[in-house]
C-alpha cells in the first residue's frame, strides 16, 4: 500500500515475490564456495508518481500481518518521465 500522506495508505499494487538458488548460478565460484542464499526478492512497481512528491509505503501481507501499518517507509519521487503528446512529428 502507498500514499502520499502517512496514516494514509489508499493505493495499493500486487508484488512477485522471486528467489534463485546455487543451481540457478553460471558455475564456480558462484554456484559453489561463498555462494550466500538471497532470501526472497519482493517487486512492485508503483506506476502515475507525482515529480518532488514525497510517498509513504508499506509491504506485507496486509492479512496476516498484525503490524505492517505501523512503520511506512518513504521515498520522494525525483525522475521525471517526459511527455511525449507535445511533440510534433512533421
Amino acid at each position: 500500500m502507498y500514499g502520499t500522506t502517512n496514516g494514509s495508505l489508499t493505493m495499493m499494487v500486487s508484488a512477485t515475490t522471486k528467489t534463485y538458488n546455487a543451481s540457478s548460478m553460471c558455475g564456480s565460484p558462484a554456484n559453489s564456495t561463498g555462494y550466500i542464499d538471497p532470501g526472497m526478492v519482493h517487486s512492485a512497481l508503483l506506476s502515475n508518481l507525482s515529480y518532488n512528491t514525497r510517498y509513504y509505503y508499506q509491504y506485507g501481507d496486509m492479512v496476516s500481518c498484525s503490524n505492517c501499518l505501523e512503520m511506512p517507509y518513504t521515498c520522494t519521487c525525483t525522475c521525471v518521465v517526459p511527455d511525449f503528446s507535445k511533440i510534433c512529428m512533421d
